[in-house]
């Protein structure tokens, strides 16, 4: 059924906000050359620790997701010494856990995290540092806030729902997912998980509502197989151990291809 004038344009105005977001605040992975002492390798360790960090302390999915997309917004811009990487990603948490939890964790609790290597000072001054560098603008919509948008337009039953979420936080491993919009992401992960249950994939419903075309969602849904199959083999356990929990159904316990061929 169509919707109600009214509702179609809210719908409308929000996507079309929503995705100049993404294209505005996009981030290239060739920031990571810039940087003299960070790799793409720190990276994903440091990201896989945040997931493993965001489990401790029940963070919002989006917060994870927004914390990791405000650090590559900040390290795209600054420098940031290898001794300091831990402290960057812990001040975009609690940076953004300020912004989306209700109950954020307190700063002592991000210095325990850390081991008690960092000072409740030093916390503060990089919180400081970090929204000066980005003149203090937090807006970003990041994959899993596409996921949850296209959702609300795009029927996604459980099963399905938890099989994207687990794409989207494995591609946050890989800068790669840098060169992808959020939207991009987003659709080329229900793409994947569609297929993974042998439904209808993409058609003109899923291109009208996204504004993504098959074409982009399929280079996007390549991309995240690809994802699954690194994770497999790399020893970052934070994403698969959260995963392999009855709460999402046991997902990264399934190789990829029997994720893709056999959950259904």
């Amino acid at each position: 059924s169509q919707q109600p004038n009214g509702a179609a344009n809210s719908f409308d105005h929000s996507l079309r906000y929503l995705l100049r977001q993404c294209e505005s605040k996009r981030v290239r992975r060739s920031y990571m050359s810039s940087q003299r002492s960070i790799t793409a390798e720190m990276s994903a360790i440091l990201v896989d620790w945040m997931v493993d960090v965001s489990q401790k302390f029940k963070l919002l999915p989006q917060t994870l997701f927004m914390a990791v997309g405000l650090l590559d917004r900040f390290m795209s811009l600054r420098q940031v010494e290898q001794s300091k990487l831990q402290l960057a990603g812990i001040t975009c948490v609690m940076i953004i856990g300020k912004y989306e939890e209700i109950f954020p964790p307190t700063v002592k609790d991000y210095i325990e995290v850390c081991d008690g290597i960092y000072t409740p000072r030093e916390l503060l001054e990089a919180e400081g540092e970090v929204l000066l560098t980005l003149n203090f603008d937090l807006n970003l919509a990041v994959p899993f806030v596409m996921l949850e948008f296209f959702r609300h337009f795009i029927c996604l039953d459980e099963r399905e729902f938890a099989l994207c979420h687990f794409f989207l936080e494995s591609s946050l491993l890989d800068l790669e997912h840098l060169d992808f919009s959020a939207a991009e992401l987003a659709g080329g992960a229900i793409l994947l998980a569609k297929a993974s249950f042998q439904k209808e994939v993409w058609g003109k419903k899923e291109e009208s509502i996204t504004k993504i075309s098959l074409s982009a969602a399929k280079e996007a849904a390549k991309f995240l197989f690809a994802v699954g199959k690194k994770l497999e083999a790399l020893d970052l356990n934070a994403v698969k151990d959260k995963f392999s929990s009855p709460k999402y159904f046991g997902i990264s316990g399934l190789s990829v291809e029997q994720r893709i061929f056999r959950l259904g």
